[in-house]
């Protein structure tokens, strides 16, 4: 006869909830850009006031920028280095829940888009 199948369910302890609904967007809304161009990332926690949030950006898993006060971040774009996926994520204030929002990708691709326009002779 075979074993009994015994089912155990485990759920790993979490110290803090995570949640999924905050939104990250760019502002130009471009995935491409040049060096010397500049975008912003704009955090929405979409939950209370922007006030009772921490925000920090995340780029390619790892953090970009630490958490602060200000849901906005402006990147001067200075390499090709710059290129990645960014991810914010939010901590609020009085519970220590944190949210992370989706991720966008950016290209850089180069300092002068020029070539991409140029005419053959």
């Amino acid at each position: 006869l075979p074993s009994p199948l015994f089912v155990t369910n485990f759920t790993a302890s979490k110290p803090r909830a995570t949640l999924t609904d905050a939104v990250l967007t760019l502002e130009p809304n471009w995935s491409s850009f040049v060096i010397e161009e500049s975008v912003t990332f704009k955090c929405d926690m979409n939950e209370g006031e922007d006030t009772d949030w921490e925000y920090k950006i995340n780029k390619d898993g790892r953090e970009f920028s630490p958490y602060n006060t200000h849901k906005d971040y402006t990147l001067e774009i200075s390499s090709k280095g710059d290129s990645g996926e960014y991810q914010c994520s939010g901590l609020k204030k009085s519970s220590h829940d944190t949210r992370n929002s989706n991720t966008v990708s950016i290209t850089v691709l180069g300092k002068d888009p020029g070539f991409l326009f140029q005419k053959e002779s």
